[in-house]
């Protein structure tokens, strides 16, 4: 027997998924499509955008990205793109649980590599794409309870993107992969 509660909130989440796949931003026309929805011929398209060489020892290559993507658990991880017309600009990827670093914790989402490709760059689309990704971790994991994310201490345009947004630093700063890093949180349920 079916839970008719449980068939309406299956209804309501397809609904705002279905929402931030359409949104698009009056400023620029910023778009975002799951890569699970991408062809192949699209995602080769995303993974030959290039970042700078320092951008991609902080956060990845878009190929990185993509293969990450494809590697990974659908359950654990959502992977957007953004477009701005019919050309793809940016890439991120959002994960739960055993994907994300052990320092998350269960009841949130970490954000992981948004990038825009170097000949979109200094437009404000990091931000722009930034609030499409904190709307799409809403609508795919709603009962999730805070994004966080882990950046590079001296990545200055990152950091105004993030806390520009409302994050705030969730303490002192840590030794990270490649430097020291903050971490960043966002409430999500407020």
């Amino acid at each position: 027997m079916t839970d008719p509660a449980k068939g309406k909130l299956e209804d309501l989440k397809l609904r705002c998924q279905t929402q931030f796949m359409k949104h698009q931003h009056a400023k620029s026309n910023l778009s975002v499509l799951k890569l699970a929805e991408m062809s192949r011929v699209q995602l080769a398209a995303l993974a030959s955008l290039q970042v700078a060489r320092d951008q991609e020892d902080l956060g990845g290559t878009f190929k990185a990205s993509v293969n990450e993507w494809k590697n990974a658990d659908a359950d654990q991880i959502l992977g957007l793109a953004f477009y701005l017309g019919s050309d793809p600009v940016g890439i991120v990827l959002l994960k739960r649980f055993a994907l994300s670093p052990s320092w998350v914790p269960d009841e949130a989402i970490s954000l992981h590599g948004l990038k825009i490709g170097k000949e979109f760059q200094g437009r404000g689309l990091g931000r722009e794409a930034f609030g499409l990704a904190i709307e799409a971790a809403k609508a795919y994991w709603p009962s999730a309870r805070q994004l966080v994310l882990a950046v590079d201490a001296g990545n200055e345009p990152a950091l105004s993107v993030y806390k520009g947004a409302g994050m705030r630093d969730s303490g002192p700063i840590f030794k990270g992969r490649i430097g020291y890093e903050h971490r960043l949180e966002l409430d999500l349920k407020t």
